[in-house]
């Protein structure tokens, strides 16, 4: 079965804090923004706190792939059977001819989606 996140339960509280912590960076006022100067400098840390957001949904993103890997290894290299449509993950991993590598689905699905 899919998984859902409940921002209640510990994973939907991580993905609800890298989330925030995303538009907080979006937000933030940025002197390269408007000086082109300035992009050599990180004066308000905007570069380096998203480098290491990207770090951390990175690690969310091999977790959920992962988890996915053991779900098929689980079910038989099949979907289950309460989740016979699978999801982008799955059709990911299920890929035949163009099989990506861990990283190149990370960035596929850090990047894609609704």
């Amino acid at each position: 079965m899919t998984k859902r996140f409940d921002f209640g339960e510990k994973d939907g509280i991580e993905l609800e804090g890298l989330v925030k912590e995303g538009y907080e960076l979006l937000g933030m006022f940025n002197w390269s923004d408007h000086l082109l100067l300035f992009g050599v400098f990180d004066i308000h840390g905007v570069k380096a706190g998203c480098r290491k957001l990207v770090e951390r949904v990175n690690v969310f993103v091999s977790q959920i792939i992962e988890d996915h890997r053991r779900k098929i290894v689980v079910c038989g290299g099949g979907v289950d059977e309460a989740d016979q449509a699978g999801d982008f993950v799955d059709v990911l991993l299920n890929l035949e001819e163009e099989k990506l590598s861990d990283s190149d689905m990370v960035a596929v699905l850090r990047c894609g989606g609704p």
